[in-house]
């Protein structure tokens, strides 16, 4: 959020926006602002604990696709009338 009103966060002397300091930490906006407000944990607490690896809603991993086959032959046999 780029506005004047954006709340500024301040730790170890460095003073931020809350999507700034999710991007340095490696974090989405969303988990930032819901170890801070949710779960009421100070700035630093917030900021150095791990984010653990997920998967993104609404991912679905792509379906392996089953190996095309050859249609040589039956074109060919369609050609001679066998098939």
């Amino acid at each position: 959020m780029n506005r004047y009103t954006a709340k500024r966060y301040t730790n170890a002397g460095l003073t931020l926006r809350l999507s700034e300091w999710a991007a340095r930490a490696g974090m989405s906006y969303s988990t930032l602002h819901r170890r801070l407000h949710q779960y009421k944990q100070s700035m630093a607490q917030a900021l150095s604990d791990p984010v653990r690896p997920g998967r993104k809603r609404g991912f679905k991993p792509k379906r392996r696709q089953a190996p095309q086959r050859s249609t040589v032959g039956s074109n060919v046999l369609r050609s001679w009338g066998r098939a």
